[in-house]
């Protein structure tokens, strides 16, 4: 771990360097090592995060500065208690790419994940509080039920993968693979949490199955052509768009299925291509071996030719 002035240098898990300043509670991905984007960070931290001193002082907030293409300087603060994404100025939503969002409850679980997000991308430093772990294997073991007993689950994982994880939860205890823990336990909420904002989870109306559909969207009608390829076909293209729009719902597919989907029309795909190749070879032999009328010859392959 090496030091810049008061910032310490972390590596994430999969190789992505950042730095963190735990007097000051900063943290960026940004290059320090260039002595010009350190300057120009400090020059930031002195100039424009003085408002916010009281807020950055506090021991249960940390600010995370971004240098934009054009060498400006964006912010978020981390609120570690309440386990959310803040701003110290008015935002909003729109102008921060976030969904439209139906409460306040739905909103706090967007910066909730947003929050997770953030540990998943600096994992070294942060310390996540046992209650966290234990809510994520609550997560973990209901999800695992709810996919073993139910195909129209709208858990994020399939039963096998939530098992897995349940089996491997007692191997993340050791202290020096702290970076390694949290950053698949922070990949693992942000997932479980994208899922309720999608779903509407509290909200009136939400989602309980995942070809339940509650967005008001028109399904566009199927074309003259359409419907008159399906009947020559005897309507199998026809099933095919049942079955996607099943899989497919509120632009929302999940993995687990999809892949399904996916390897049973490869499978599909190379019984026919067998299928074709076997009648074609048998074409083939049949017209290689068939004999020829030829300007008043007779010609057999392999046997010469016979004039009449």
């Amino acid at each position: 771990m090496r030091t810049c002035r008061s910032w310490r240098y972390y590596v994430h898990p999969e190789g992505s360097p950042y730095w963190h300043d735990p007097l000051r509670r900063l943290t960026t991905d940004a290059n320090l090592r260039d002595p010009h984007i350190l300057s120009k960070i400090e020059e930031c931290i002195s100039r424009d995060l003085l408002e916010t001193e009281s807020i950055r002082l506090s021991s249960n907030f940390e600010t995370v500065l971004e240098l934009d293409s054009d060498e400006t300087w964006a912010y978020y603060l981390i609120d570690h208690t309440k386990q959310v994404v803040c701003y110290h100025d008015s935002a909003c939503t729109e102008d921060l790419g976030f969904p439209e969002f139906c409460s306040i409850d739905h909103l706090n679980l967007e910066l909730y994940r947003q929050y997770w997000v953030f540990v998943e991308y600096f994992p070294g430093h942060v310390q996540i509080p046992p209650s966290s772990r234990e809510k994520l294997l609550g997560l973990m073991i209901h999800s695992w039920g709810d996919r073993a007993t139910s195909d129209l689950s709208t858990s994020p994982y399939s039963a096998e993968d939530c098992r897995q994880f349940v089996d491997i939860n007692n191997l993340l205890d050791d202290p020096e693979q702290q970076s390694y823990k949290n950053c698949i336990i922070a990949r693992f909420m942000q997932s479980f949490y994208q899922a309720r904002v999608i779903n509407l989870y509290g909200e009136p109306g939400a989602r309980l199955a995942r070809n339940q559909s509650i967005q008001d969207l028109d399904e566009p009608a199927n074309s003259p052509l359409f419907r008159l390829i399906s009947i020559i076909l005897f309507s199998q293209p026809k099933r095919e768009l049942e079955q996607l729009n099943g899989l497919w719902v509120d632009t929302v597919a999940y993995t687990e299925h999809w892949r399904g989907y996916l390897s049973s029309r490869i499978e599909e795909w190379k019984g026919v291509s067998s299928m074709v190749c076997f009648f074609r070879t048998i074409t083939n032999f049949f017209m290689l071996n068939a004999p020829l009328v030829v300007r008043g010859c007779t010609h057999v392959r392999n046997n010469g030719a016979v004039c009449l």
